[in-house]
């Protein structure tokens, strides 16, 4: 007879996961403390009395990083194992670590990310001045009238950026027959497109075991994920850098990923072929000359990675942007002279938002070099200056009057950097470098992601909100601009963007030289902007007053619009008899 004392019945697993340790006095605080900075960042503010108070949003989501940071680091084992915001990011990094989990959260935020565009589009949240350009070229160039822009001197926009990998968008354009969201969308495929090619890099980083890929993919991932120069520049509008972004960002992960095995000989003609096609590509796509220049560092890198020299590889990398910098030396230059327009404060805003989210690199090296005994201090020095010079190069060409770290040109810079840093994270594992009990690549790592996703200064969850809200708003002036003749010269406000692009003759207000005759069929601006030209003079208004309003003249400088809604006003004109 079986005693009854003895038989216990089996907790299930499910039952076991559902039964968290209780909360601590202090975990709750902790729990509590972030959970109302994140809703203060959710709501973006609180509402009060008709008004909006706490409304930096940016600053609350930071406070709330920093708080799990800090609680992450300082707080009690026992207490971090009671916080339910702890255990649930441990579980998100843990999950992360699966390749199937990382691609579908990789596909996800890419769909995010275009759809952000998408409504940026709707609210007239593009400027037409890149985006507008590049539409207008690529719309006629799929039309037959080539690379050709009314907005840019001469007319043709490869005669002021030469930037042949433009036609490998002409077919899309083709397809969706020039629509104002293609752009946009695009960029944002390109951008998140591009990023995911470091994921792919690090899923497959040479002499790595698997554990240790799959820790630096999810790291990367997050780190992509808060990386503000990628959400700033879908802010900003398309620029041709992002194909150049996207092509390089891929060329440099197949040509330092692991190699497919000898007997996929294949696979790797496949491979070398993708490789220089996307490097030709880069090559096209940029306004200076540095994706022309850095692949070629980039193929002598990967000699000498075959060669089981990835130490040197990474040290030629940052020697061949190093020396880049030479081509914007007097600008460099000039940052470094007292008394110019660049201020200690410009550059210190450009090592937060440059040099921070590539410090794995110096510190990985300042690591390697203290496991090193004095006799290799000289070579320390060479790798830790080789690491330095890049980031703090560009973040002084950055810190100018008319530059931002995050700024279109500046995208050619980052797979660059962020190869660097995946090969750094994975040599200093192959060679067990630590601090006592914290491992370089592991912490390292983390911080690095840390820091990106601290110094993101956009904020995409509440510019969807708002840009929602304004693309209901302006329904129906969308529905006005694409109702002006495709075949009709129009004068249009910068905040147009995409929208007026799909057409030959089109200029930006109040620039009238670029019109065949200086004299459109429509202007479309904001109101009063056409009275207060009419009432200032000038060399709009004369040759304005060469043309006549088709509807009825109220006076000499007050015109009456076609139709105005929601801020935009559009008038009608035709040539004076």
């Amino acid at each position: 007879m079986i005693n009854s004392a003895t038989m216990q019945s089996p907790i299930s697993p499910a039952r076991s996961l559902a039964q968290s340790p209780v909360s601590s006095p202090q975990a709750r605080i902790f729990d509590t403390a972030v959970a109302i900075l994140l809703l203060i960042w959710l709501m973006g503010g609180i509402p009060w009395k008709g008004k909006l108070l706490l409304s930096d949003a940016v600053a609350f989501r930071s406070f709330a990083l920093m708080v799990v940071f800090a609680g992450g680091v300082w707080l009690r084992e026992s207490w971090r194992e009671q916080s339910r915001v702890l255990r649930i990011l441990k579980k998100a990094g843990e999950a992360l670590q699966s390749s199937t989990v990382r691609w579908i959260s990789v596909g996800t935020l890419m769909l995010i990310s275009a759809g952000l565009n998408l409504l940026q589009t709707l609210a007239l949240q593009i400027s037409m001045l890149n985006s507008g350009i590049y539409h207008q070229a690529l719309w006629n160039a799929s039309n037959g009238h080539g690379l050709a822009s009314s907005l840019i001197a001469g007319g043709s926009f490869l005669s002021g950026h030469f930037s042949p990998s433009l036609f490998v968008l002409v077919p899309l354009f083709w397809i969706t027959q020039g629509a104002a969201w293609t752009l946009p969308v695009v960029q944002s495929l390109l951008l998140l497109g591009g990023a995911a090619a470091w994921i792919f890099l690090a899923e497959r980083l040479p002499g790595a075991t698997p554990r240790f890929r799959s820790h630096l993919a999810a790291v990367t991932f997050v780190f992509i994920l808060g990386f503000n120069s990628l959400w700033l520049n879908q802010r900003v509008g398309f620029h041709e850098t992002a194909i150049g972004f996207a092509s390089l960002s891929w060329a440099l992960a197949l040509a330092f990923a692991e190699a497919p095995s000898v007997h996929e000989s294949s696979l790797n003609w496949i491979r070398k072929s993708l490789i220089a096609f996307l490097l030709v590509v880069s090559a096209g796509s940029t306004l200076t000359l540095l994706l022309q220049i850095t692949p070629l560092f980039f193929l002598f890198a990967l000699a000498l990675r075959q060669k089981k020299q990835p130490l040197s590889a990474a040290w030629s990398m940052g020697l061949g942007t190093t020396l880049l910098l030479v081509f914007f030396w007097k600008k460099a230059g000039m940052a470094l002279i007292p008394g110019t327009a660049v201020s200690a404060g410009s550059i210190l805003q450009g090592i937060q938002h440059l040099f921070l989210p590539w410090i794995a690199m110096p510190l990985l090296w300042l690591g390697w070099g203290l496991q090193k005994g004095t006799r290799t201090r000289q070579r320390f020095l060479l790798a830790l200056l080789l690491s330095l010079l890049p980031s703090l190069g560009v973040c002084l060409l950055a810190s100018g009057a008319d530059e931002n770290a995050n700024a279109p040109l500046f995208l050619a810079f980052w797979p660059v950097f962020a190869v660097l840093s995946l090969l750094a994270l994975s040599e200093c594992e192959a060679r067990g470098i630590s601090f006592g009990r914290f491992r370089i690549p592991h912490s390292v790592g983390w911080v690095w992601a840390f820091l990106s996703v601290l110094s993101m200064s956009q904020d995409p969850w509440n510019q969807m909100r708002s840009d929602l809200k304004e693309g209901v708003e302006k329904t129906q002036v969308r529905k006005n601009f694409l109702a002006l003749p495709a075949d009709a010269r129009v004068v249009a406000d910068e905040g147009t963007g995409t929208w007026l692009a799909s057409r030959q003759f089109l200029s930006r207000w109040p620039d009238l030289s670029a019109l065949p005759g200086e004299c459109p069929d429509w202007i479309v601006t904001k109101p009063n902007e056409l009275r207060l030209i009419s009432q200032q003079g000038g060399e709009t208004a004369y040759r304005l007053s060469r043309c006549q309003l088709q509807g009825v003249l109220q006076g000499t400088t007050a015109w009456a619009p076609v139709w105005t809604s929601a801020g935009w006003t559009a008038y009608q004109l035709r040539k004076q008899n």
